[in-house]
């Protein structure tokens, strides 16, 4: 409604918009349980990552001490 200066109506529209969505319980169920299984295979593959990673570290250790303890045997007393 538009209405200027005064209590008089000048102007008078009234209109309305609705918008109207059913929601399908059953559908919304199973993207629920879609993006539970997705989340879960990756903190799946996150944590296999990460244990790859850790264990990569031991064995470059493991190497590195290695490698200290075979100078030390070439090198003699």
């Amino acid at each position: 409604s538009y209405n200027v200066v005064g209590g008089e109506q000048d102007f008078g529209v009234q209109t309305g918009v609705s918008i109207r969505y059913i929601f399908d319980k059953n559908r919304l169920r199973e993207n629920r349980e879609k993006n539970k299984q997705k989340r879960q295979k990756q903190k799946e593959k996150a944590k296999m990552k990460k244990q790859k990673a850790k264990g990569k570290q031991k064995t470059d250790k493991r190497n590195e001490s290695d490698k200290k303890w075979w100078q030390i045997l070439q090198k003699g007393p």
